[in-house]
């Protein structure tokens, strides 16, 4: 797996909703198992930044359909919680929503990231072929 392709949500910042004071931060990615999913909280009034969710669901289209849900679900928990404070501006939530919906779909098209197990396993037969055939140890 390599660096680029590891969950990061709150890092890529690429799939986020909420408004100036709190977001909620996605990211997913295909793995051996199936999708592997990663939501960060950021409350600057409240101080805090934590991972809430965490998880791997299977890799068909009943597996990802609450992962769908994710930015409207954060959004209304954010509205809710900012029901009569105007100060934060509006929850902003729906390009998110496609670009989310978009990103999970692809990832059901994808082949799965190799676990670092069988990028080991890899090095160690491409070792093992050099050994053989190429330095002369026979």
């Amino acid at each position: 797996m390599t660096e680029e392709n590891k969950l990061d949500a709150y890092g890529h910042l690429t799939w986020t909703v909420g408004n100036e004071d709190w977001i909620a931060c996605f990211d997913a990615r295909r793995v051996k198992d199936g999708i592997e999913y990663h939501v960060v909280v950021d409350c600057e009034s409240g101080g805090f930044t934590d991972t809430i969710e965490h998880g791997t669901v299977p890799a068909t289209p009943e597996g990802i359909a609450n992962l769908l849900c994710f930015p409207s679900y954060y959004a209304d928990i954010c509205s809710e919680h900012y029901l009569d404070d105007d100060k934060y501006g509006p929850v902003e939530w729906q390009e998110t929503d496609a670009s989310w919906r978009r990103h999970l779909e692809f990832l059901l098209t994808v082949e799965p990231e190799p676990d670092e197990a069988d990028e080991d396993y890899s090095d160690e037969q491409s070792l093992d072929y050099f050994n053989r055939y190429i330095a002369g140890d026979r």
